[in-house]
């Protein structure tokens, strides 16, 4: 650390005071426009990231939604005709007997 600090000191009364001013900026604006790029890659990630776990919860939550509201009343008419057919245990036992 100590090294990085006496390589980037500026030295007030060098002549070269500007050059070096100048290859920070510049070094500055370089390393600025790389996190720029690198949050911009971050921020299209996390939207493509949300838009597949939109679809992700619409495809496995709205099935099971939609059995829990729908498959009930569907379930009791089928067990209706079911016991109609067979007539539960009774009437296949009174069918039996004649």
């Amino acid at each position: 650390m100590d090294q990085k600090n006496k390589n980037t000191k500026i030295n007030i009364g060098n002549s070269n005071n500007d050059g070096q001013l100048k290859l920070l900026m510049e070094e500055n604006i370089r390393l600025s426009q790389e996190i720029l790029s690198n949050n911009i890659r971050i921020r299209k990630y996390m939207k493509i990231r949300t838009v597949i776990s939109i679809i992700w919860i619409i495809i496995i939550m709205a099935p099971i939604i939609l059995a829990i509201i729908w498959l009930p009343p569907f379930l009791q008419d089928f067990i209706k005709e079911y016991n109609s057919i067979f007539g539960g245990g009774e009437q296949a036992l009174k069918a039996l007997k004649l």
